[in-house]
């Protein structure tokens, strides 16, 4: 009798526990689709995109509308991290972010440093994350004045 009831307790969680795997990816839901406007390009969320020595906007278009969750800026090898909700940040001499419902505009400077600089930003709608990461190489004409 024990064993029988032990077995249907069994088979009960096993199809429970196959029933609760899916497909989704991680977060549980539909990947968020983002578009560059400029190009039209679909974008990938693992893909770094290139920003122009010279400065350059990136205006990308999501299918849905999301949050920011974070932003870290790396100059000269420190990371700086903004963290929470964030629908406008600026940061002199570099980029200025803006959200509007569901598209973000990215506007970056001339980077005169002799480093690459970059923006990674972690996006998500509900349980669906999305990581961005944006690079700028140097100009490679500036140094410090003080040399």
């Amino acid at each position: 009798m024990k064993c029988a009831l032990f077995l249907k307790l069994l088979t009960i969680l096993s199809v429970c526990c196959m029933a609760s795997c899916g497909d989704e990816p991680d977060g549980g839901g539909k990947p968020l689709r983002w578009t560059v406007m400029e190009t039209g390009q679909r974008w990938k969320s693992s893909l770094a995109l290139r920003i122009d020595p010279a400065g350059d906007t990136v205006t990308q278009l999501c299918d849905r509308d999301f949050d920011i969750n974070q932003i870290m800026v790396t100059i000269d090898d420190e990371n700086i991290f903004y963290d929470g909700i964030v629908y406008e940040l600026e940061c002199p001499g570099f980029f200025r972010i803006a959200k509007h419902e569901k598209i973000l505009v990215l506007n970056f400077e001339v980077n005169p440093t002799s480093e690459s600089r970059a923006v990674r930003i972690l996006v998500h709608d509900g349980n669906v994350y999305a990581k961005m990461t944006f690079t700028q190489p140097p100009t490679g004409g500036a140094t410090d004045s003080n040399e």
